[in-house]
């Protein structure tokens, strides 16, 4: 019996010994697994071994040993090598550095991870590798879009990840771009609008016109984990809306949310981060000049008080656009245009080629807001009023001045005027306070007289005469002046002459009277 144990036991040393070299030219490919170690036996020289990491039981052959840090509890990434059975021969050991990936898409491709073999995931343009004994959800399969954080082990391969559905969002900002960071395979990328930081997906793309110093519109998609995984570009190109009126809604933008602001049955999109003066509250009556970007939303704002003037404007309509809830209209009505606020109430009545007296309420803009026909007509005279009469009257009598630059009868004598007043002698004027009354003329919108005033009786205006009728006025009075300046020294010289003859005779009398008184007196001294 001890020479057949013997036996035994020299076949068994020469089996191993003649398998050592054979074992190794057949060793299996190395297996990477990382996780934490749950379970470790040392092998001896005659017993195998046991290691669990990442919950996937391993034997070690008898004999083999491994580096020290290989403990319970320790996190590591194991490179075993082992024999043709399966059993780990040797291993070579590192710390596990776990990364987190992010990334949102439709998955592609999915094989799921075993104890003895990877897997794979594919998710939009990325690929990945699932380590052995590793689990994702149930919800991961393919053509499923979703966004995973994925847990990566020291080996670049997925350990693990939870699972969120891939919420697309589009967020509009216009601004310029104060930095930027392109996206890589492996990398996330940055972008800044203004003061709005933004972090770009892995392998996102945007277009070649975002670069620093841009003044842009971006239409970014944001994923789920609220990163930009996509985008469109356009110039920013601001144009500006003008509106009154109340104040219905309002919720202002943030940070990171646009707003709203609704104004005289009109709806405007607040931009991220937009201002709006303190005024603008909710049953304000306001009038705004909003500042719109190339999406049409607002960025800022200038506000004042809506305060509204009337005025009242007669004419005939030449050109009428009417408004529309959204963009302003026009009326020309006698040769004068004003624009009509988006919106506004305009009478039915109002039409290209009527003959109408308006009365206007005009906005802070100088817009017609509201626009009421408080006559219609069918001519100028008709909706404004005539009150035309003859420049100047015709003079009666011969020698009557035709006109304000008419001249004097042809025989040379003073006109006499038949006006009121007017003195009876030969070549007496017209009395120094007679009144020409000038034509009146249709006048534009905001008036329908013409003149210095621009007044309309009916429209509260004083009507003044135009320059013209001042020169027909000043041409009568110089023509009525020279006679009367001849005459009157004609008149003068003939009194002159009269009392010079009559003195005459006079001063002869009273010497012939002196001289017989003389000569009496001298008689009468003889005589004494």
């Amino acid at each position: 019996m001890r020479r057949f144990a013997a036996f035994l036991l020299s076949l068994g040393l020469l089996v191993g010994v003649a398998s050592g070299p054979l074992a190794s030219s057949t060793r299996a490919a190395s297996l990477k697994i990382c996780g934490d170690v749950t379970v470790y036996v040392k092998a001896t020289a005659l017993a195998t071994g046991l290691l669990t990491i990442n919950d996937v039981p391993m034997v070690i052959a008898a004999g083999a040993s491994l580096p020290a840090s290989v403990a319970v509890g320790a996190d590591l990434c194991v490179d075993i090598t082992t024999s043709v059975g399966g059993l780990i021969t040797g291993a070579s050991v590192t710390a596990n550095v776990h990364a987190q990936v992010k990334v949102c898409g439709t998955v592609t491709a999915y094989v799921k991870a075993t104890a003895t073999a990877t897997g794979l995931l594919k998710i939009g343009s990325h690929s990945f590798t699932i380590g052995i004994g590793s689990h994702l959800p149930a919800s991961v399969q393919v053509g499923a879009d979703l966004c995973l954080d994925l847990d990566v082990d020291g080996f670049g391969r997925i350990a693990g990840g939870t699972v969120t559905a891939n919420a697309h969002v589009h967020l509009q900002i216009c601004g310029e771009i104060t930095a930027y960071v392109a996206a890589t395979a492996t990398a996330t990328g940055l972008l800044k609008v203004g003061s709005h930081a933004f972090t770009l997906a892995i392998d996102s793309h945007l277009p070649a016109s975002v670069h620093v110093g841009a003044d842009l519109c971006l239409d970014l998609e944001i994923d789920g984990y609220g990163r930009v995984s996509d985008g469109t570009v356009t110039a920013n190109v601001e144009t500006h809306v003008e509106v009154c009126g109340t104040v219905a809604a309002y919720v202002k933008a943030t940070a990171t949310a646009s707003g709203l602001l609704k104004i005289a049955g009109r709806t405007f999109d607040l931009g991220i981060d937009s201002n709006l003066p303190a005024m603008v509250d909710v049953g304000a009556d306001l009038c705004l000049d909003l500042t719109l970007n190339a999406f049409g939303q607002v960025g800022g704002c200038t506000a004042v008080a809506n305060v509204t003037a009337t005025l009242d404007v007669c004419g005939e309509v030449t050109a009428y656009v009417a408004a529309t809830g959204t963009i302003d209209g026009s009326i020309t009505i006698g040769g004068v245009n004003r624009k009509i606020a988006a919106g506004a109430d305009i009478d039915s009545q109002v039409h290209a080629g009527a003959f109408l007296k308006l009365r206007l309420m005009i906005d802070v803009f100088g817009r017609v807001a509201k626009g009421s026909v408080l006559k219609v007509g069918v001519s100028i005279e008709d909706v404004c009023g005539s009150s035309v009469v003859p420049t100047p009257a015709p003079s009666e009598g011969p020698g009557a001045s035709a006109g304000p630059s008419a001249s004097p009868a042809a025989s040379g004598a003073p006109d006499a005027s038949a006006e009121p007043g007017a003195s009876g002698g030969p070549g007496a004027s017209s009395a120094p306070d007679a009144t020409v009354s000038p034509t009146q003329e249709v006048a534009g919108l905001e008036t329908c007289g013409s003149g210095v005033g621009g007044g309309t009786p009916g429209l509260n205006d004083t009507i003044m005469p135009d320059t013209d009728a001042i020169g027909r006025v000043t041409g009568i009075v110089a023509a009525n002046l020279l006679p009367l300046l001849a005459v009157g020294l004609l008149g003068a010289l003939a009194a002159w002459y009269r009392t010079r003859r009559r003195n005459g005779p006079l001063a002869a009398g009273a010497a012939t009277v002196g001289e017989d008184a003389s000569s009496d007196l001298e008689t009468s001294g003889d005589r004494s």
